[in-house]
């Protein structure tokens, strides 16, 4: 329960906020979860527009490896710190 509410909640969100913007627009995340296919064994798929598509579940572990990361340098550099 409380894995499904990070992955899906978390890490969704934070995908389909940070890769438009880290790539200028032309990443983008799979907006409808009913729409699930087409994609290859990388969970990604070209659009008609030139617009690289990531699938639900990967931009899921997009996010939640970002948050990790952030977690993971905040532990570091207070470590550091202190």
């Amino acid at each position: 329960m409380v894995l499904g509410i990070i992955f899906d909640w978390i890490g969704y969100r934070t995908a389909r906020w940070l890769l438009p913007l880290v790539s200028s627009g032309a990443w983008r995340v799979e907006q409808d979860a009913g729409r699930n296919g087409g994609h290859d064994w990388k969970g990604t798929r070209r659009r008609l527009d030139a617009v690289l598509e990531f699938s639900r579940t990967i931009s899921e572990w997009i996010g939640v490896f970002v948050w990790s990361s952030v977690f993971a340098l905040l532990i570091v550099l207070r470590e550091s710190v202190g």
